[in-house]
């Protein structure tokens, strides 16, 4: 590791699990980076394909390659963080993208050890970095926790990459570390307990890419990982109750979040559905509407989101 710099070492913590296809690129845009007092710790997960002899296969000094058992990215995230000695602190997927200043623009956009910086970001897919387009609900500006809410949960779309966030070291030793219990969705546990704690939520207009197009953890559907997501909900919509009790706005978007769920699952997962709606029932009606194009908005028209849904359930469509 270099012991020379002036500028705050920062820490960026990956979990990697059969990431081969993809690792080399992302391991070369971090060492890449024009902010040079950047350590990356790798944590490999137990992969079974060539992903750990293509990063030991580095000679840069500031990169470590840790091995964990297979268990989940939450617990190599934790492994990873444990690890490392930053200032700052940044978790990134083994298979996202970013340009060559993206850490650089992010350090000058913190002010404080109790900000959060959160990048513009977007998807491309699968190698070609020229599809990248920005995600149409990314606010671009400054937010608060609860204005942050209110822009991104009334309409559910609450989607935050790892790597799109940027935040302190004592920041992170305020909250409870990444649940491990969790399998999909459990960025949104960890954020919120970062969101809760924090002053503010920069924005910086520094795009990160997010790779989609490939079969990866949040293509999965099934009652457990959507279980996992019922529990990272809780929780995160526990905090936005418990920090703002009294607005009537903040209940709403938490009844949405809840309602979205809903409409994931409707009717396959029966037992969650009841739960989600014990949970509806502790909160205003949701306003969220049913998200619908194409012949499906014709028939939620006609027939509404239930039959729908279940016709579209039945007819595998």
């Amino acid at each position: 590791m270099e012991k020379d710099y002036k500028e705050p070492l920062i820490s960026i913590c990956i979990p990697a699990y059969n990431a081969e296809k993809y690792i080399n690129q992302t391991m070369d845009c971090l060492l890449n980076q024009t902010y040079r007092n950047l350590e990356l710790i790798v944590v490999d997960d137990g992969s079974t394909d060539k992903t750990l002899s293509i990063l030991k296969s580095y000679s840069d000094t500031r990169l470590a390659v840790l091995q964990n058992p297979r268990k989940n990215a939450a617990s190599a995230r934790n492994h990873s963080f444990l690890n490392s000695a930053g200032k700052y602190i940044v978790f990134f997927d083994a298979d996202d993208w970013i340009p060559n200043d993206f850490i650089e623009c992010q350090l000058k956009c913190i002010k404080s050890e109790n900000d959060i910086v959160a990048a513009n970001w977007g998807r491309f897919y699968r190698d070609d970095l020229s599809s990248f387009k920005s995600d149409p609900n990314v606010v671009q500006v400054n937010l608060t926790y609860e204005e942050w809410i209110l822009a991104y949960w009334h309409t559910a779309a609450h989607i935050t990459p790892p790597g799109r966030l940027f935040f302190s070291r004592k920041l992170v030793e305020q909250t409870p570390l990444w649940d491990e219990s969790l399998t999909l969705n459990d960025d949104f546990q960890f954020f919120n307990e970062l969101f809760f704690h924090c002053d503010r939520i920069i924005y910086s207009n520094s795009d990160f890419y997010y790779r989609s197009g490939i079969e990866g953890l949040s293509s999965k559907k099934s009652e457990f990982f959507y279980l996992s997501n019922y529990y990272s909900l809780k929780r995160g919509i526990e905090l936005a109750l418990l920090k703002y009790p009294n607005s009537e706005n903040i209940k709403i978007c938490c009844a949405n979040m809840w309602q979205n769920l809903k409409y994931q699952i409707y009717p396959s997962y029966t037992k969650l559905i009841d739960r989600v709606d014990e949970e509806l029932a502790k909160l205003p009606s949701p306003n969220f509407k049913f998200p619908a194009g194409g012949i499906t908005k014709i028939l939620n028209l006609l027939f509404g989101w239930k039959l729908t849904t279940t016709l579209k359930h039945w007819l595998k469509v």
